[in-house]
């Protein structure tokens, strides 16, 4: 998609989601007595994403609308019928057809809205403006079927992504004090954007989720045999791989199971895989995703276009956000957990099956956000 991953819109992405939250979506977080986890950060994320493309007016005309038809999109996708029939023979098909309909009719009609008022958000930063700002919106029904791919993409992946972390993080307390003292070391700047090129900790977080977390099945045609790195040979045809087996590898990963971001970090001195293990070499990340044992986004050609915005918004906009203005914490019995369920005990088990993307729980988490009298970025450097 034309100029998605262009510095200054991925800068005003992630300024504008932390403007935002800190002004309106955390504030509301905090009045509540509590908040369901997946469900809040799932809103948190339609409304990001649809802002980001299409500005704050859009967002809140559209975003419970637009919300609805992914959902239906995403409930086919994952439907065993309509992924063996034409979309038209079976129900689950016709209702992700008429959802898709529906989202390139609404769009269309905000392109042809803005197209007519050139001076109506001339300033804003979304990605529609950019292509009008480009003289690309005129062509954008050539882009509607690949904004559609991006954005439930986006969707159905990151905002999982955002929920699971954080409840990893607050089931561990050691890592959790790691993210906000990282957190706290590394303060916004003038536009609220946090330096996500000094934060590996919370990149380590992310890859970490992602690993545990990859829903992904592929399927590929070979033309020719294939030698994996280890020099074993998949004859050519159709080739299924799935990530998520590969994570749970042990000769891959130590103690696979468990939800350890410092695997993720460049090794210390004398330090191992868990961080403790000595007699463990920790890989690094260049040399995992060149061996494909870990393809969170993607590799090669089929690497995801969405990456960087997704770095923006998470790391450099939202979580840090979050953790520097506000405490965490789970809601006592009532927090909907239930004890050694899910990936490393964390009390949730993830809904493989029924995503085509990240899952989320199986049944909802909730926790408490309380704001801090004093951000943490602050404390730190009074």
């Amino acid at each position: 998609m034309i100029g998605l991953n262009r510095p200054a819109r991925l800068h005003h992405l992630a300024s504008d989601s932390s403007d935002t939250v800190l002004k309106r979506v955390f504030p509301d977080w905090a009045d509540r007595a509590r908040i369901p986890l997946f469900a809040t950060s799932k809103e948190l994320f339609v409304d990001a994403n649809l802002k980001g493309f299409f500005g704050r007016r859009f967002a809140d005309l559209h975003g419970p609308e637009l919300a609805t038809m992914l959902d239906s999109i995403g409930k086919g996708l994952v439907n065993p019928w309509s992924r063996l029939m034409p979309l038209w023979a079976s129900q689950s098909g016709r209702s992700m057809q008429k959802a898709a309909k529906t989202i390139k009719e609404i769009i269309d009609a905000e392109v042809t809205q803005r197209l007519r008022n050139l001076d109506e958000g001339r300033e804003a930063g979304d990605y529609l403006t950019g292509l009008i700002a480009s003289n690309e919106a005129e062509g954008y029904v050539n882009y509607h079927e690949q904004f559609l791919t991006y954005f439930f993409a986006a969707q159905i992946n990151t905002f999982p992504t955002f929920a699971w972390t954080l409840l990893h993080l607050l089931r561990n307390p050691e890592h959790l004090a790691s993210f906000e003292a990282e957190v706290g070391s590394n303060p916004p700047d003038v536009d609220g954007i946090y330096p996500i090129k000094d934060m590996p900790f919370s990149q380590a977080c992310l890859r970490e989720t992602g690993r545990l977390y990859n829903n992904l099945i592929t399927l590929r045609y070979a033309q020719n045999d294939i030698r994996t790195p280890s020099g074993f040979i998949i004859p050519k045809g159709f080739v299924a791989s799935s990530p998520l087996t590969v994570a749970m590898d042990p000769e891959l990963y130590e103690d696979p199971g468990k939800w350890n971001p410092r695997r993720f970090l460049p090794q210390a001195a004398g330090e191992g895989e868990d961080g403790e293990n000595k007699n463990v070499p920790r890989k690094s990340y260049a040399t995992r995703l060149r061996d494909y044992e870990f393809v969170q986004f993607g590799a090669g050609k089929h690497a995801c276009i969405g990456e960087k915005m997704t770095h923006s918004l998470l790391r450099g906009s939202l979580w840090p956000t979050l953790v520097d203005h506000y405490s965490l914490q789970l809601v006592g019995s009532e927090n909907g957990l239930v004890e050694g369920v899910g990936m490393d005990g964390v009390g949730v088990a993830p809904n493989h099956g029924e995503s085509l993307g990240t899952p989320v729980g199986m049944n909802e988490v909730y926790i408490k956000v309380t704001k801090r009298e004093v951000p943490l970025s602050l404390a730190h450097h009074e």
